[in-house]
Parts: structure tokens; C-alpha cells; sequence
């Protein structure tokens, strides 16, 4: 029984693995062109698109804003924090 879910295995690992490989690949403006002509020539495309580029590009830019809020967040945060030690410090000498 285990000799025969072997090949079925096997066939299950590799599709996962292909599936995990289109988030790895570097889509360029050379790659997606060589694709599309591909495309309408052979009627077959690689991994690279148009919608996949255009999908990765926003949601890396969705990426960015979030990382440049959170510094801001932290910025503010850290500037909060230094007025509030100097007004107590200043509280603090008046008394």
C-alpha cells in the first residue's frame, strides 16, 4: 500500500513546489514582453504577465506606505515621549 501512494506522493511535492515558484521569479519588463510574444505566437506564456507585474508592483507599494506609516507612527511616537520627559522635568524645577 505505502509502495503505491510513493508515486502519488512524489506527484503532490512537486506540485506544491510549483506552485511556491511563481512568487519566487523576478517579473521584468524583458521577461513579461518575452512572455506575451510568446503568447501569441506558440499560444503558451510563462509565469510572467502583465496582471501578475502589475499585482506584485501594488502590492509592494502597499508594503512601502505601510512601512513608511509605521516609522512615522514610531517617529511620533518617540517625539511624544521626549516632550512629555522635558515638561516633567520642567514641572519638576519649578517646584
Amino acid at each position: 500500500m505505502s509502495i503505491r501512494c510513493l508515486p502519488a506522493l512524489a506527484l503532490l511535492v512537486a506540485a506544491a513546489g510549483v506552485q511556491a515558484k511563481p512568487e519566487l521569479i523576478d517579473c521584468d519588463p524583458k521577461k513579461i514582453a518575452r512572455n506575451a510574444a510568446m503568447e501569441a505566437t506558440v499560444g503558451v506564456h510563462g509565469p510572467c504577465d502583465v496582471d501578475r507585474a502589475a499585482d506584485r508592483a501594488k502590492d509592494d507599494l502597499g508594503d512601502k506606505v505601510d512601512d513608511v506609516r509605521d516609522g512615522a507612527d514610531d517617529k511620533l511616537d518617540d517625539m511624544k515621549d521626549r516632550h512629555e520627559k522635558r515638561d516633567k522635568k520642567l514641572r519638576k524645577d519649578e517646584d
